[in-house]
């Protein structure tokens, strides 16, 4: 083979590959497109359903702006959808809404509203809300136990629960122990 054939045939491989390469990128493109509507469509819907009430769509919209998973990550955006979805008793919501104010993400962080929060979640059988209490009582005065227990009792009845502040799951009546000295 001729040397001048060699290279003619070279320039043609080159261009193919180059073709499949851009053909190939062209249909990333497009799948990747795809997969954003696919994803933009979801999320749109998953919005208008917690728009409407649907509470287990509120407490996913509250996941994916905690996670950023979808949307822009955003801490109040999450504490605003599972407020909602905690206030239609939805106890890993409120969970969820007891360990951001703790840990003072989108919100200032408060011991006594985490507190409240995660007493009514454990009254209603949320075991990582019973932990978040032990945890909490571990830093909190007695003042603010007593004053955690006054809003958790008033959560759990404006929220109509069957057993606010039940002694048999959360509150110092049923084993926990505050370890910090009242601050008075």
């Amino acid at each position: 083979m001729s040397f001048f054939k060699r290279i003619l045939d070279s320039a043609n491989t080159s261009s193919t590959v180059c073709s499949l390469k851009e053909g190939a990128l062209k249909l990333a493109d497009q799948v990747k497109l795809s997969i954003d509507n696919l994803e933009t469509a979801a999320v749109k819907e998953v919005l208008e359903k917690a728009e409407a009430g649907d509470v287990q769509a509120q407490f996913d919209c509250g996941e994916m702006y905690f996670l950023g998973s979808s949307v822009p990550q955003d801490d109040f955006e999450a504490l605003s959808w599972f407020e909602r979805a905690a206030q239609q008793q939805h106890h890993e919501a409120q969970a969820h809404v007891a360990m951001l104010h703790a840990l003072g993400r989108g919100t200032p962080k408060d011991n006594v509203e985490s507190y409240k929060w995660a007493r009514v979640a454990a009254d209603g059988g949320n075991e990582p809300a019973v932990r978040l209490l032990q945890k909490l009582l571990t830093s909190m005065s007695s003042e603010e136990v007593a004053e955690g227990d006054h809003r958790s009792r008033d959560l759990a009845r404006t929220l109509g629960s069957s057993n606010p502040g039940s002694p048999s799951v959360v509150g110092n009546e049923s084993g926990l122990t505050n370890n910090k000295p009242s601050s008075g």
